[in-house]
């Protein structure tokens, strides 16, 4: 917001200046609107086992149509650094079997904003049985 002020502090010190000139000029100032978060996956109490896949999505738009990055978490921990893709596979492990939190990150070129954190529980894998005789 500060540099904001400031641009808009030097644009008019400059219009004062060019108004001595009988000439006109226009300023275009554009705002920018953080992105906003249409949709993400997977919703919250979601189950799955360990060794499969999850796949975490975020859908986002902006108005500004600036171009649009994602960074994805699993515990609190990044699992992927901002990329452009708005989809994150993570395989599970036995590390992950319990309870865990997800949550995404959008940002475009100036604001960062964050989905809900949900949790997803993990259960363990099923032994393979001997098959029958």
């Amino acid at each position: 917001m500060k540099k904001f002020i400031l641009i808009l502090t030097l644009l008019f010190i400059a219009a004062q200046a060019m108004a001595l000139d009988s000439g006109s000029f226009e300023i275009t100032v554009t705002i920018n609107k953080a992105p906003t978060i249409e949709g993400f996956t997977p919703i919250d109490g979601h189950r799955i086992t360990e060794d499969d896949l999850l796949e975490i999505s975020v859908i986002a738009d902006d108005l500004n149509n600036d171009t649009l990055q994602y960074q994805f978490y699993v515990n609190g921990v990044i699992k992927q650094a901002w990329t452009a893709d708005s989809l994150f596979s993570y395989t599970l492990t036995g590390d992950d079997i319990g309870l865990n939190s997800i949550k995404a990150e959008v940002k475009d070129n100036i604001e960062i904003v964050q989905t809900g954190e949900v949790e997803i529980y993990v259960f363990r894998k099923s032994p393979d049985l001997p098959a029958e005789e």
